[in-house]
């Protein structure tokens, strides 16, 4: 199976993570994870998230993540770039501070590579500036739209070429836990709309189309902005079982297509059915 486990630690002289601020401990442990990564495996670069400047979490205008889910995103990225046992350790001091979803969506869709010369997690993905221009154009378009602007599209399709990937695949005892990460450019059909619906929202149902997850107890996540579709799969499960191994391979392979219903659009009451194509 491709992919190779890591097990990863701070090097023992750095300082301690009691010494550590949360941005610092978690910039020195992907570092590490990096250059380990891209030793083993030729990890694709996803095209970074289009996120916002300065700081501020609930200011920016993008949503405030529970410590819990933050924590989960940080760790599931942490260890899909080779941190192993250390990631929950990391991203649980990082999530000590109030994290937005752009920002988490931001450290998803880098590199693993790009992440060696981390220095400041939030000068890598500030939580305010753009998020909240973001937010007043979209009201804009909203309220252009209900004066005779162009309206929303309730179906929409997405496609993008994702190039070549490999699925990561950690053994930890009799579990098995497989990642992949791609954030292709998209192209829209019909037109890109304005604003792009929100395909993280609570109330999105999401299913897969293809290839078959099997009986892999798969979590997906999606992002998008005009820069990038960003899907992140991660699936856990104990062996001898190798659905999730086999989906995620069979992802980074032949592609991935998903069907997102009741698609909020922000500031509008319009929903959407968006569908999505990604292929490598």
């Amino acid at each position: 199976m491709d992919g190779c486990a890591l097990v990863l630690g701070i090097p023992e002289q750095e300082p301690t993570m009691t010494h550590l601020s949360a941005r610092s401990f978690l910039s020195s442990l992907l570092i590490v994870a990096a250059s380990a990564h891209a030793a083993c495996s030729s990890d694709a670069g996803s095209s970074p998230s289009s996120s916002s400047g300065g700081s501020g979490g609930a200011s920016s205008g993008s949503p405030t993540l529970s410590t819990e889910d933050c924590t989960s995103r940080c760790t599931a990225k942490a260890t899909t770039c080779g941190a192993g046992d250390s990631a929950s350790q990391a991203c649980a001091q990082l999530c000590g501070e109030p994290r937005t979803a752009d920002q988490l969506s931001c450290l998803e869709g880098k590199d693993c590579k790009a992440l060696a010369s981390v220095e400041d997690f939030d000068r890598l993905c500030p939580a305010g500036g753009s998020s909240t221009s973001s937010s007043s154009s979209s009201s804009s378009s909203s309220s252009s739209s209900s004066s005779g602007g162009a309206a929303l599209p309730t179906t929409l399709k997405i496609t993008g070429d994702f190039g070549t990937v490999k699925a990561t695949h950690v053994k930890q005892d009799q579990t098995l836990v497989s990642f992949l990460s791609v954030a292709p450019k998209p192209t829209f059909s019909p037109a890109a709309p304005s604003p792009l619906p929100n395909l993280a929202d609570k109330g999105v149902t999401a299913s897969v189309t293809s290839p078959d997850p099997g009986a892999c107890p798969v979590k997906i996540s999606y992002t998008l902005n005009s820069t990038q579709i960003g899907v992140m799969i991660e699936g856990t499960e104990t062996l001898p079982a190798t659905d999730c191994a086999t989906f995620t391979d069979a992802v980074a392979r032949d592609g991935f297509k998903a069907t997102l219903s009741n698609v909020p659009y922000p500031n509008s009451s319009t929903k959407a059915t968006v569908t999505i194509e990604l292929s490598p």
